[in-house]
């Protein structure tokens, strides 16, 4: 039974567009995984589904989400709430008691007897699995308890106010192993009596706890799929082989994924290029070409959308696992990296553009700065292609480097007497865009390392 219905749904933050004609379905007693990269509208989604977004200032829907066959938009918002509960990704609990956190929802909507509440604190937190923990100290403060405890604590809170849906939103990302796993526990034994939809990065969490995932992309979903089919093998007898007696598993063909670390590299010197022209600028050797700037800049959001439209393919129509599946997912994540710095490098461009002599900017240290973003990004390239664990730890411990320089750039703008207020805010916006830069180069070796572990 369908539980959750979203149809032609498209949201705007202002001029913004964060969802694209949006078509989903949830189904009753399930867990659904909602995975893909970072800001292609998982979390807003969610956000959506309990009308949070109605908070943010700017925000307008269109299209319908239906719960049991009701649009959102018609229910009052206190009973939507109460029956959609949600969990965010870090524990947010309220600075009272563990018996005062749980009891806090179910005041709320006016539950006042003393045995009630007793009754719906103990059933709440054993539902989460957690009484046995804190049931001696009911009375002590929520905030003492371990990040895995107050994880689950927060699930019980969500619990108390009898809700039909749960939405979770990356509820394990700052969690240790062990308080992971018994979060997915837990997790597989809601499903029993609750809708759960949860928001991950980790694709073998996905494979673990869900029924059904659904892949986002580009602020679209791209499509919905028992896990089954992700994550199992092709149906072609040929083509199967038995693992572990109840799971078929694939190992991908090498040559369907050939070329696609190459053309993330290719975008990755498109990117590392525009921060060299913008390093040779600044110290004196080369006049900025800013139309050259632009179309390179245009170049790279082409380039990141063919790595897009071809990664989108082989989820969609490949059966990939283990390594392969994580290659993909990486790609899209250093895709949206090298779009950022390729974005940041014109911005940076523009702001020298504005400027009679950029070379004045040299005595600041933002050359210093421009040339070791620059390095990071080209460097983060070459450890991404050679899964170089080693290079992606030298080129992290670079950025605590950035970062000093960063904070010194800005007081040195501000000391220098050759250079007029406007050009100072425009260093120090410079100085800026540059630690940003550095910052992407990095996430792109941390993943690396997540890879390589």
């Amino acid at each position: 039974m369908d539980k959750i219905k979203v149809e032609g749904l498209n949201l705007f933050y202002g001029s913004y567009q964060a969802l694209k004609s949006i078509d989903l379905t949830i189904r009753a007693r399930e867990i659904t995984a909602l995975i893909g990269p970072s800001g292609c509208g998982k979390s807003t989604l969610l956000k959506s589904i309990n009308r949070m977004n109605d908070l943010v200032e700017g925000c307008r829907l269109e299209g319908t989400i239906e719960v049991d066959g009701r649009n959102i938009a018609d229910l009052d918002v206190n009973g939507l709430r109460k029956q959609v509960g949600m969990v965010f990704q870090k524990p947010n609990l309220f600075p009272m008691s563990i018996y005062d956190n749980i009891a806090y929802g179910p005041r709320t909507h006016g539950v006042k007897n003393k045995k009630e509440l007793d009754r719906i604190v103990e059933r709440s937190l054993r539902q989460a699995a957690i009484w046995d923990e804190v049931k001696d100290n009911l009375k002590k403060s929520a905030l003492a308890l371990s990040g895995g405890q107050q994880q689950r604590l927060c699930i019980a809170r969500a619990l108390a106010i009898e809700p039909d849906v749960l939405l979770m939103d990356e509820p394990t990302s700052a969690l240790d192993p062990i308080s992971t796993a018994k979060v997915e526990q837990l997790v597989q034994t809601l499903k029993k009596e609750y809708t759960i939809v949860i928001v991950t990065h980790n694709m073998q969490q996905a494979l673990r706890i869900a029924d059904r995932t659904a892949f986002f992309l580009a602020r679209r979903a791209g499509g919905m799929r028992p896990n089954g089919r992700h994550f199992q093998f092709a149906k072609r007898r040929a083509d199967r082989r038995l693992h572990s007696g109840t799971v078929w598993l694939m190992v991908m063909g090498k040559d369907r994924l050939d070329g696609l670390d190459e053309r993330v590299v290719g975008m990755g010197i498109e990117a590392g290029t525009m921060m060299m022209d913008v390093f040779r600028t600044m110290n004196g050797s080369a006049t900025l070409d800013l139309p050259a700037l632009r179309r390179r800049d245009i170049r790279l959001h082409d380039l990141e959308q063919g790595i897009e439209n071809r990664c989108v393919q082989l989820l969609l129509k490949e059966n990939l696992f283990g390594s392969d599946f994580r290659q993909v997912a990486g790609a899209l994540k250093v895709i949206h990296d090298l779009e950022r710095i390729g974005h940041q490098s014109l911005h940076v461009g523009q702001i020298l553009a504005q400027n009679e002599d950029p070379v004045l900017y040299w005595q600041t240290g933002l050359h210093w700065m421009a040339h070791h973003s620059a390095k990071m990004v080209l460097e983060a390239m070459v450890a991404f292609k050679n899964r170089d664990v080693q290079l992606a730890r030298r080129i992290i411990a670079l950025d605590a480097e950035v970062d000093a320089r960063f904070e010194s750039v800005k007081q040195a703008l501000t000391r220098t007497g050759q250079l007029a207020p406007d050009r100072v805010a425009n260093g120090v916006l410079i100085a800026k865009y540059l630690e940003r830069i550095s910052d992407h180069a990095v996430d792109i070796c941390r993943r690396q390392l997540v890879e390589g572990a």
